[in-house]
């Protein structure tokens, strides 16, 4: 059986009753519309957004490579300089932010040497002095700077092994070489020498207008240990932080015995020692490698380091003296260290070079 519901009867309405809700229902239908549109709007962009977004995920990373199914990162790119194309001396200097100096600095090594254009020291300037302590090195061919393309033969001061530990000990700390030579730059500090490396396919330097074969690099760092009477932990004044002896090598008929002896192992298997970590122990008289320094003609001035990051406020002091070197040992060398490694002569700006002269020794007056 159906139930009827009774309605009450709607209001009558007035033609502008009517026409009052009809304007309403069109304004709320315009608010509708431009709100709907906004919306649409803002939906819009946030699927294009989402859209970017997965696109960009699914872009492959430039920094990483694909291995099947897994992403593995890539390792940067390792800087690496050198002497030849477009990693050579030329391009130092816009190869990274910290070695813009090479190309901008003012006071950079190489540079000509020449008593012409030298000043002499005066009686009262008082010259560098080199004290050896010990003969004995390690010979290692490893990286002579960081990045370096290849790798150089390097003398450095012998670190003997560590003892063995007994019982309950405590290990001993030889990770400081010890000092085998000190070079003394009067009213300024102590350096201890670091070691020595070779520069091949001719000198670096060019001395009263001749280049040598070869150069040796001797390199000295300040060591306030040195010197118990330094109250600071920097070199006095102006001083420099390094300090490095050049001695350029003269191609001749034959080899100075010490650069024969540093370079007899390339000859044989012993050259696999070099590479190890230990390297090869060698022992060598710096007194002899460098003659009579602390009297001998040298030449001074400040620059900077030969290889990136070409670092100025290197004092330099190169010998008159020179070695010697057969073209067969220059090239067994140069090959060795995969290829030449001399930068090109520098600008010297107008900096002042300091001659001191020889010095020469007092004879003694013979005894009856």
């Amino acid at each position: 059986m159906l139930n009827f519901v009774s309605l009450a009867p709607l209001p009558r309405t007035s033609h502008r009753d009517t026409l009052t809700c009809t304007l309403r229902n069109h304004e709320t239908n315009q608010t509708r519309r431009a709100f709907l549109a906004g919306v649409l709007r803002l939906s819009g962009a946030a699927t294009l957004m989402s859209a970017n977004t997965l696109r960009a995920s699914a872009a492959p990373d430039p920094s990483a490579t694909t291995a099947g199914s897994t992403t593995v990162p890539t390792k940067p790119r390792k800087l690496s300089w050198g002497y030849v194309d477009d990693i050579g001396p030329d391009s130092w200097g816009r190869m990274s932010e910290e070695w813009a100096i090479c190309d901008t600095g003012k006071r950079q090594s190489p540079i000509e040497l020449s008593y012409k254009s030298s000043r002499l020291a005066g009686m009262s300037e008082a010259r560098p002095e080199l004290s050896v302590l010990s003969k004995r090195f390690t010979l290692r061919h490893k990286e002579a700077m960081p990045a370096a393309k290849n790798k150089w033969l390097l003398i450095e001061p012998y670190v003997p092994p560590p003892p063995a530990v007994i019982g309950d000990a405590p290990p001993v700390d030889t990770v400081k070489p010890p000092t085998v030579a000190v070079l003394t730059l009067p009213g300024v500090g102590k350096y201890r020498l670091k070691g020595a490396h070779f520069h091949t396919n001719g000198s670096e330097h060019v001395l009263n207008g001749k280049q040598g074969l070869m150069e040796v690099h001797f390199v000295f760092a300040f060591d306030k240990a040195l010197d118990p009477t330094s109250v600071q932990d920097t070199p006095r004044g102006a001083g420099s932080s390094h300090c490095v002896v050049g001695v350029l090598i003269n191609e001749g008929e034959n080899t100075t015995p010490w650069i024969g002896d540093v370079l007899s192992p390339l000859r044989s298997s012993a050259s696999d020692e070099l590479d190890s970590s230990n390297g090869k122990y060698i022992e060598l008289d710096l007194e002899q490698i460098l003659p009579n320094f602390n009297n001998s003609n040298l030449y001074t001035y400040d620059g900077s380091l030969t290889t990136p990051p070409g670092s100025e406020g290197i004092h330099w002091m190169v010998m008159n003296q020179r070695a010697s070197v057969t073209r067969e040992d220059c090239e067994l060398l140069q090959n060795y260290q995969g290829g030449p490694n001399t930068r090109p002569l520098q600008d010297p700006n107008g900096r002042e070079v300091v001659q001191f002269p020889a010095v020469l020794a007092e004879k003694t007056a013979p005894t009856n």
